[in-house]
């Protein structure tokens, strides 16, 4: 019985993870980092509660969840770009300050009924300049790490760290906005997004050195729209994006109607919790399969999972369902950051995971809109079947692209 137990992650498993903490500065970076992007769980379901709870209006709360992400999605490569060149602390410090006002005006805005057009303006502000904080600290693993094969583990830790952040986040807006005020949640996101920024962007030890430090290249760099690994990810990651935009609004109105309005947080957070612990595992082994097969078994899952949600009966069958499908997207996750990383110059990593997040945000601002607009309509189910659809949709982009996928990796590197 005890040896079942400790069979969950081993001495051995537990050690790599063990020597990444070891190098450096990685353990301040990674846990600074965490807290920096900690808003990235927070905002999106503070934002709807807030316009919920002020303005009784699901419709508008998708649309401003969609015109954040399409902020996101626009100004995040650009953000990138100026890091790679310039470094971290000088283009993000003040970039996340800027952001962190943004959303403190947007939660006065919301407080006082505003108009409808400042709402727009100071989200899009908010999230345009907020940037991706998940694609800095990567890139200091990327550059801390001196064995390649353990890249792989970093990413899988710090896809873990994301979940902790996704199972207390949606808890903590959750509770801000039931219990204390609707604006709550939006105010705690600005003032922690600040706290991590000052832990995070003085360390300059474990920072990057910029390019433009660098001698500059004989020949001019190729767009990074053209490399064909990052396009055929970025397509596939559209739809992933568009499954979790519909599922945020989706599990607001589906706790409305069971009778639980607080409880959105909480099933959100159990799909958090299946993909930790699913990352955890993934991310501490061996895998035989290749990157390629395990990015598709993982996808295919989660496309599996998403289809169950519009069917499944009461809350609790529920959050078990969205803590099965949950384990899928952290492994998913880690497998496509490495198969980015392997595909794009180091220099220019920051940047090709930025738009890796674009191309999330930007499927997570159709499915958020998509979805309000349904459950305007049809109730959580509706947006619960965008859910489904946006998932099945992934499946299929996956596998058509896989082909051209394999074929550009096997230019590069022996994948299969």
């Amino acid at each position: 019985m005890i040896q079942r137990k400790r069979d969950f992650l081993s001495e051995a498993e537990m050690s790599i993870y063990k020597q990444l903490f070891s190098i450096p500065g990685a353990a301040r970076f990674s846990m600074a980092g965490a807290l920096a992007r900690f808003p990235m769980a927070m905002t999106n379901l503070a934002v709807i509660m807030m316009i919920t709870a002020m303005y009784k209006d699901y419709a508008l709360a998708g649309r401003l969840s969609a015109v954040a992400a399409v902020s996101f999605a626009i100004m995040v490569p650009q953000l990138s770009r100026l890091v790679d060149i310039y470094g971290q602390a000088k283009i993000m410090f003040p970039s996340v300050l800027i952001s962190a006002a943004s959303f403190g005006g947007l939660a006065f805005t919301a407080h006082h009924a505003g108009p409808r057009p400042l709402l727009y303006l100071l989200t899009i502000m908010g999230a345009g300049f907020s940037g991706s904080i998940g694609a800095l600290v990567r890139a200091r693993w990327a550059y801390v790490l001196k064995e390649p094969g353990k890249l792989q583990s970093a990413f899988a830790l710090e896809a873990t760290l994301d979940e902790v952040i996704f199972i207390v986040g949606p808890v903590l807006a959750t509770f801000m906005a039931t219990e204390i005020h609707g604006t709550a949640g939006i105010y705690g996101t600005a003032i922690v997004s600040v706290i991590g920024a000052f832990l995070l962007f003085p360390q300059r030890s474990t920072e990057p050195i910029p390019s433009g430090r660098k001698p500059a290249p004989t020949t001019p760099s190729k767009p990074l729209l053209k490399n064909r690994t990052l396009l055929m990810l970025m397509i596939v990651y559209i739809a992933m994006g568009a499954i979790f935009g519909a599922l945020d609004v989706s599990c607001v109105s589906f706790a409305n109607e069971n009778g639980w309005p607080s409880g959105s947080g909480v099933i959100l957070a159990a799909m958090s919790v299946g993909s930790l612990i699913a990352g955890l595992v993934y991310g501490a082994r061996s895998w035989k399969p290749s990157i390629l097969r395990l990015y598709l078994f993982g996808v295919i899952f989660l496309g599996v999972g998403c289809s169950v949600l519009p069917f499944v009966p009461g809350l609790f069958w529920f959050m078990v369902t969205v803590f099965i499908t949950g384990s899928a997207f952290s492994p998913t996750a880690t497998n496509v950051m490495t198969m980015v990383s392997q595909a794009v110059p180091g220099s220019r990593l920051t940047e090709s995971m930025a738009w890796m997040v674009t191309a999330s945000n930007v499927g997570a601002s159709i499915g958020s809109a998509i979805g309000g607009q349904a459950i305007q309509s049809a109730g959580a189910h509706g947006g619960l079947m965008t859910v489904a659809s946006a998932g099945w949709i992934m499946v299929v982009l996956a596998l058509i692209t896989a082909p051209y996928l394999r074929k550009t990796r096997n230019n590069a590197l022996r994948v299969l």
